[in-house]
């Protein structure tokens, strides 16, 4: 195999074996009030 391949190779594999962490954390949404941002002119929401 070429140089590229070999590297290419190494390079994905390592980012699959990092990519799935051993002990996610996940911050549960407990229902608060959200801050959202708008750029521009805020659009026309109907309820």
């Amino acid at each position: 195999m070429s140089t590229h391949i070999k590297t290419y190779c190494f390079i994905l594999l390592v980012f699959a074996l990092t990519a799935c962490s051993q002990n996610p954390v996940f911050n549960l949404y407990e229902g608060g009030i959200l801050d959202i941002a708008v750029v521009g002119e805020p659009p026309e929401i109907k309820e």
